[in-house]
């Protein structure tokens, strides 16, 4: 076990070496989760801000990976029930005595689950910059407006005319679509009661909760849930 641990750090360092030698700022496409979380350790080891100077984004997003790392880890989520169901179609065939012509068969994924590894935008506003990176951390904490403009040091006036001239929204605005991406992605992986999810996104009921992702959706969070699921079986 120790020499597996210790070729897996050499391996960190030969890819933080790479890295290094890349211009930024770029994003890398890892071949999946566990690859984009190397990369992500060679950007920690030295000191390359991830996503500003390096994004990176990673393929079949296993939430223990994801969530767990700082950044969090944007990635891919493959239609892994389709693809299956597929292969079993084909093994059902061979077993039958039937033909299955070999070919390449390509199932597109059913969604970019957006983290903080790949959420940044371009600009050279340091105000803007702090203000974002403080919103991708604790939007879903129940991070309010005045908060941040106080965590900021500037005036709520100032930091407002940035976002506008910057972004094209409100700082509201900003926070509220970070819960909303959150929200999203737990309807779509989890079973969870909307009451939970209320808590984990910063919101003090699900009712409002609600009201929030039904504006920003058109859907209430139950009619977003069933459609997806709608699709998947449709799908099958």
């Amino acid at each position: 076990m120790l020499k597996e641990i210790q070729a897996g750090f050499r391996e960190t360092e030969s890819l933080a070496g790479w890295v290094r030698k890349l211009p930024t700022p770029t994003c890398i496409f890892a071949c999946n989760d566990v690859r984009a979380v190397q990369v992500l350790l060679a950007c920690k080891l030295i000191k390359v801000q991830v996503p500003e100077q390096v994004a990176v984004l990673g393929v079949d997003n296993d939430e223990l990976l994801a969530e767990f790392f700082d950044p969090k880890l944007s990635s891919i989520q493959p239609d892994t029930d389709f693809t299956a169901y597929k292969a079993c179609e084909a093994l059902d065939k061979l077993m039958s005595g039937e033909e299955v012509r070999y070919c390449q068969d390509y199932t597109e994924p059913l969604e970019l689950v957006e983290r903080e590894s790949t959420n940044t935008i371009a600009t050279n506003d340091p105000i803007v910059c702090e203000a974002l990176k403080t919103i991708r951390k604790e939007a879903c904490r129940g991070l309010r407006v005045k908060e941040l403009v106080e965590s900021l040091k500037v005036s709520r006036t100032k930091l407002e005319v940035r976002f506008s001239s910057i972004l094209g929204k409100t700082i509201h605005d900003v926070i509220t679509e970070a819960r909303i991406r959150r929200m999203s992605q737990i309807l779509s992986t989890t079973d969870d009661p909307l009451h939970e999810i209320a808590t984990e996104v910063g919101y003090s009921n699900a009712s409002h909760m609600s009201r929030v992702f039904r504006k920003a959706t058109g859907f209430w969070p139950g009619e977003y849930r069933d459609r997806l699921r709608s699709r998947s079986r449709r799908a099958l």
